[in-house]
C-alpha cells in the first residue's frame, strides 16, 4: 500500500488530479522530510466523495504526473478490492451499494445547500484547555477497559466495521467512574465558548458522542454530518499508533487537507459542509476520540424560518461543492 508519509500534508487542488508540487528545499529541510513529495488533490482522489470511482478517471485525469497517478490508482485499488469487497463479502452487494449511493449523494448535495458559518477553510486545529483535557484523560484512564463494541447496521459503509469494529466509552454513563452529568456538562461548557468564539454564533447543544475507540485498520469513509450537527469538535483523547492517522477534510476552497492529531488536540470543523473522514487504514492499536456538536441558533428566528445554517438560494462558487 502507498506509504502514508507521502500524503500526510495534502495541499490543494480545484481539479482532483492537478500536478504535484514539491515544497521548497528550505521547508523540506526544516521538516526533515527531504525525501517526500506532497500531493495536491481535491475530491474523489483519496476516496469517493462526489462520484463513484470508475477505473478510467484516475488513469486519464492523473496521467500527467506519475507520482499522483500512482497514488490515485493505489487508492482506487484499495477502495474497490479491499473496502468495498470486504463489505460485499460480509453483507452482499445490494446493501453496500445502497449505503455508498446514499453517502456519496449526500456528500455532493448537502454542502452546496448549507451556509458557511466561519470565514476561511471551515476548520481549525488547536489545543484543548489543559484543565478540561486533564478531566477527560482521567476518565479515560479510569474506564478504558470498560469500553464496549458499537453496533452498526448491516451494509453501512460509513466505517469498515466488518473489518474493524469501533468501541465506545460514553462520558455520560453514570455507571462509569467519573462519568455522568458533571463531566458531560464540563465538556459542553468548555467547548461552547471555544466554538462560539470561532463561529461568531450563538449555539445550542446538538450531540455528544464518545469516547469512540477506532482500532487497527479502521477506515472512516469521507462524509458530511446530518443536520443539525453543524459546528463541531473532535478531541483526541489517547492513541497508540505507528504512523499518523490523519483526518482528511475538504476545505471550503474545495481542496484536501490531512490534519494529524495527538492527545490533547482539538479540531473544530463545520461538519455539515466540510467533507471529512479518515480514508487511510489506521496503522497501530487504537485512536480514541470524543465528538461534540453544536447547532447555531438565531434569537430572532420565527417558527417557519429556515435554520440560519441553511442556504435558500442555488449553490454558488463560495461553497465547497466543486464540479469536475
Amino acid at each position: 500500500m502507498f506509504k502514508l508519509a507521502t500524503i500526510i500534508v495534502s495541499l490543494l487542488s480545484r481539479h482532483p488530479c492537478q500536478a504535484t508540487e514539491l515544497l521548497t528545499e528550505a521547508t523540506l529541510q526544516a521538516e526533515t522530510l527531504q525525501d517526500f513529495q506532497y500531493l495536491r488533490y481535491g475530491v474523489d482522489v483519496s476516496f469517493p466523495m462526489h462520484h463513484h470511482m470508475p477505473d478510467d478517471i484516475k488513469t486519464s485525469d492523473c496521467g500527467r504526473n506519475d507520482r499522483l497517478k500512482e497514488f490515485a490508482l493505489d487508492r482506487l485499488d484499495y477502495y474497490k478490492n479491499h473496502f468495498l469487497k470486504g463489505c460485499r463479502d460480509a453483507f452482499g452487494e445490494e446493501s453496500c451499494r445502497r449505503s455508498e449511493d446514499e453517502r456519496i449523494e449526500m456528500s455532493k448535495r448537502q454542502p452546496a445547500t448549507m451556509k458557511n458559518m466561519t470565514k476561511g477553510l471551515g476548520f481549525h486545529k488547536m489545543k484543548l484547555p489543559p484543565e478540561l483535557f486533564a478531566r477527560i484523560l482521567e476518565f479515560w484512564h479510569q474506564n478504558q477497559h470498560q469500553a464496549s463494541q458499537e453496533g452498526w447496521p448491516a451494509g453501512s459503509t460509513y466505517l469498515n466495521h466488518w473489518e474493524s469494529m469501533p468501541w465506545a466509552l460514553p462520558v455520560d454513563n453514570i455507571t462509569l467512574l467519573g462519568g455522568g452529568y458533571e463531566l458531560t456538562q464540563l465538556i459542553w461548557d468548555g467547548l461552547l465558548q471555544i466554538i462560539s468564539e470561532w463561529t461568531g454564533q450563538e449555539l445550542q447543544h446538538a450531540s455528544m458522542y464518545g469516547i469512540r475507540i477506532y482500532r487497527t485498520n479502521a477506515v472512516l469513509a469521507t462524509h458530511v454530518d446530518r443536520n443539525p450537527l453543524i459546528s463541531s469538535a473532535i478531541i483526541n483523547v489517547a492513541q497508540d499508533i505507528v504512523e499518523p492517522w490523519p483526518l482528511e477534510v475538504i476545505g471550503h476552497d474545495g481542496f484536501a487537507y490531512n490534519v494529524t492529531m495527538e492527545p490533547g488536540d482539538l479540531v473544530l470543523y463545520e461538519s455539515h459542509s466540510i467533507l471529512h473522514g479518515r480514508p487511510f487504514p489506521l496503522q497501530g492499536k487504537f485512536m480514541a476520540n470524543l465528538f461534540v456538536h453544536f447547532e447555531p441558533i438565531s434569537p430572532d428566528a420565527k417558527l417557519h424560518d429556515l435554520p440560519i445554517y441553511k442556504q435558500p438560494m442555488k449553490p454558488s462558487k463560495n461553497f465547497i461543492c466543486v464540479n469536475h
